[in-house]
């Protein structure tokens, strides 16, 4: 039985009903939850008609099958959460319509569709930035670009020697936010999708904590879209949108 005064999280999308436990923890990971909280981690179909509930209870992982009649739920649990997942089903409905009109609006501006070629980079992506960088030539090179975006490691010197640090998270936020969840996108389907920028990533996970190898794709993609943007032309690799 789950007990009173548990954490909820609740998905914003929709997800595969086909999942198990370990797919849905692995869904937590790639929000960079961690999915051994103590939190309930809630999922919906896409029909709204059911939900499932991930939830570490310290020994174990519980799974559950959220409907009518359920019992291993608490009552005022299902009461609770089954009109809130009405709601986000109604939600998904305006985001999808305001995702067709972004990619119907990014699709006539030359600048966006090219970046819209780059893995990653999707209308939003692409519609802000080329909203936003009216002229690159203002920045001298791709790391002054990935700089004003605030991917690049702060430097930090000690006796006579230097080390890179965390990003210094200075400038564009908004930006920088986009770039780091194309860049999960790129991890995420890795090894689905072949590519220069995809194999790059999957030998740096070999090595590398998974954050940090999402922070440096985004420094990769920033530069990606600094080439494009300066030089006017397409992405030679895999692209993420036709």
């Amino acid at each position: 039985m789950i007990p009173s005064g548990v954490k909820v999280l609740v998905a914003s999308h929709p997800v595969d009903f086909r999942k198990g436990p370990d797919g849905l923890l692995a869904l937590v990971r790639d929000a960079s939850s961690d999915p051994f909280n103590g939190a309930l981690y809630v999922y919906r179909a896409k029909r709204a008609d059911r939900v499932k509930i991930v939830w570490w209870d310290g020994s174990g992982v519980c799974l559950y099958l959220v409907i009518e009649g359920n019992d291993m739920i608490p009552a005022t649990v299902r009461s609770a959460l089954l009109p809130l997942v009405r709601q986000l089903s109604g939600l998904d409905a305006e985001i999808r319509q305001s995702d067709q009109a972004i990619l119907a609006l990014a699709k006539t501006d030359e600048m966006a569709r090219r970046l819209m070629t780059v893995p990653g980079i999707g209308p939003i992506t692409a519609s802000a930035l080329a909203a936003s960088i009216q002229d690159i030539s203002t920045f001298s090179g791709p790391r002054e670009f990935a700089a004003f975006l605030g991917l690049t490691p702060r430097q930090n010197s000690s006796g006579g020697k230097e080390r890179l640090g965390r990003v210094s998270k200075m400038g564009n936020r908004y930006l920088r936010k986009l770039l780091v969840v194309g860049a999960h996108a790129v991890l995420f389907h890795r090894k689905r999708s072949g590519g220069a920028l995809r194999n790059w990533a999957d030998r740096l996970m070999e090595t590398k904590p998974s954050m940090l190898v999402a922070v440096a794709t985004a420094n990769k993609l920033a530069r990606i879209v600094f080439a494009l943007m300066r030089d006017a032309t397409h992405y030679a690799g895999t692209p993420a949108y036709q």
